[in-house]
């Protein structure tokens, strides 16, 4: 990895977001978070704009798993900038899906919209983008949101079963929550 960084800095900085998420789905927040800073500092280095709202969401998702609500909020505003300037619509997807989370945390952070609004907004851009794997992370959010706040249980089954379906698809049941 560091004779990468030395040639090729961008792969580099895409291979330490990479990283990142892994640490991220292993609920290690501080390596995650620790991966990402070091994509960060790479991709600003060399420009790398297409990368850096990847990153600013997987340093979102690692402050929301350290209950830095805050931060997380920050961070998915830089994201949808970084998505809005690049025009990329999966990391907008993504934006919008970490501003829901921050937003069912805590809602006076969040002045643009509920949280079943944003996350709603999240699923129509990821519909339109094709990725399957986020759209399905971004309806279980959803339905996780809707269970916690005794939200419309049946917009909740069906969001679960959509997901459930996507993941089946996918080849990803891992993905796919056990009862709790």
């Amino acid at each position: 990895l560091a004779q990468m960084g030395e040639r090729h800095p961008a792969n580099r900085a895409n291979v330490l977001a990479n990283l990142g998420r892994v640490h991220l789905d292993l609920a290690e927040p501080t390596t995650a978070r620790a991966r990402f800073e070091e994509a960060l500092g790479l991709a600003e280095q060399t420009d790398t704009h297409g990368l850096m709202g990847e990153i600013y969401y997987g340093l979102g998702e690692a402050a929301l798993l350290e209950n830095d609500v805050e931060h997380a909020a920050r961070r998915a505003r830089q994201a949808l900038a970084n998505a809005a300037s690049s025009r990329q619509r999966i990391e907008l997807g993504l934006g919008q899906r970490l501003l829901a989370r921050v937003a069912a945390l805590q809602p006076d952070l969040v002045p643009e919209g509920s949280p079943s609004a944003l996350f709603t907004q999240s699923e129509i851009t990821l519909r339109e983008t094709g990725d399957r794997e986020e759209l399905a992370q971004s309806l279980l959010a959803h339905a996780q949101h809707l269970g916690q706040t005794q939200g419309d249980a049946k917009h909740m089954r069906a969001l679960q079963r959509e997901a459930h379906a996507l993941f089946t698809d996918l080849g990803m049941q891992w993905r796919i929550p056990g009862p709790t």
